[in-house]
């Protein structure tokens, strides 16, 4: 199993620094259908689809002039590394599409779904994208379906942990009137317009994770393996696994105690927590639990003693999944 650090698996986030309300909130969870712009160009928000499958994301659609639409996905990122950075998120997108153009465009041609796939061609460009210029692979195929024939451009961008891919659909198989300038046009412009998942009004915070490591005797590591998703999920938090190592899980933050834990006034104030759990061995279960807090609290953070409130939301956190687990091992 690769090493895995706790900044790997960061939501790809955004947080705003500056003068604040020392009565305001100290962060804002944006809503997912919110998270792109209504509008890029002519193109016009039509409408988004939750996928029920554990990291399949979402899809959003957009309809434009001329019968041309685009299809946009966001999903976490299928490749973990150290850190995963712009060099990382390169190699990830790299990955993602080769995958895609040598084995899933021979499968759907095999099983017919779409009629008969053919790659073009394939690129890769750069594209500015949250204060950097990205690597974005671009793919055009062409679609001859029974009822519709037309020419997609696929461009996929990865940031940490998402993936955003772009799937631009223009009628007809030629590129009519440059539909390759269109498809990054509209590209670029949805990655301008899209805000941060969650916007932290004092910063990011600045601390260390909080881990913790414990074995398990009662439990094999199947056992524990098959615990982990169902207590994370029961504290609350939104879980993701990852495809490439089947014995890691990350959650999205977690912005408030669990029900029955809640507190009130001041000791009220959440940062956002997410937490990384990490199972090991072959025999002995066990396991490695990391939580890291979003953002600074600010004066919120502040406590009578020298500890932060960050890095005690850190703690419970990580003793309630640990806690979670041992109740599930049969209270061992």
């Amino acid at each position: 199993m690769r090493s895995l650090g706790l900044a790997a698996l960061i939501l790809a986030t955004a947080c705003t620094p500056g003068r604040v309300d020392p009565a305001a909130p100290p962060i804002t969870t944006n809503n997912p259908d919110s998270l792109l712009p209504r509008t890029v160009g002519a193109f016009h928000f039509v409408e988004q689809h939750v996928y029920e499958e554990r990291n399949a994301g979402y899809s959003y659609r957009y309809d434009g002039p001329g019968g041309v639409w685009a299809d946009v996905y966001r999903y976490p990122i299928r490749m973990v590394d150290e850190r995963c950075d712009e060099a990382c998120g390169a190699r990830a997108a790299q990955e993602e599409m080769d995958t895609y153009v040598t084995g899933i465009v021979p499968e759907l041609n095999r099983r017919g779904v779409y009629g008969t796939v053919t790659v073009v061609r394939q690129s890769t460009i750069k594209m500015h994208y949250r204060g950097k210029d990205r690597r974005v692979r671009h793919v055009v195929l062409t679609v001859e379906g029974p009822k519709l024939n037309y020419t997609s451009h696929q461009l996929l961008v990865a940031d940490r942990s998402s993936m955003f891919k772009v799937r631009f659909s223009t009628p007809g198989l030629e590129d009519r009137g440059g539909s390759v300038a269109a498809a990054r046009s509209f590209t670029q412009g949805l990655l301008e317009g899209i805000r941060p998942e969650y916007t932290c009004h004092v910063g990011r915070w600045g601390g260390d994770p909080v881990a913790m490591d414990v074995t398990f005797d009662r439990m094999s590591p199947e056992q524990l393996r098959e615990a982990v998703p169902g207590v994370l999920e029961g504290l609350g938090y939104r879980v993701h696994s990852v495809e490439a190592e089947p014995s890691i899980w990350f959650t999205e933050p977690r912005f408030s105690r669990p029900a029955g834990r809640e507190e009130t006034g001041p000791a009220a104030a959440h940062p956002g927590v997410q937490v990384v759990v990490v199972v090991h061995g072959d025999t002995a279960a066990h396991v490695s639990v990391q939580a890291l807090a979003l953002c600074d609290l600010g004066r919120a953070g502040q406590t009578s003693g020298d500890t932060r409130r960050e890095t005690t939301l850190e703690l419970l956190s990580s003793m309630e999944v640990m806690a979670g687990l041992k109740d599930a091992g049969g209270g061992e």
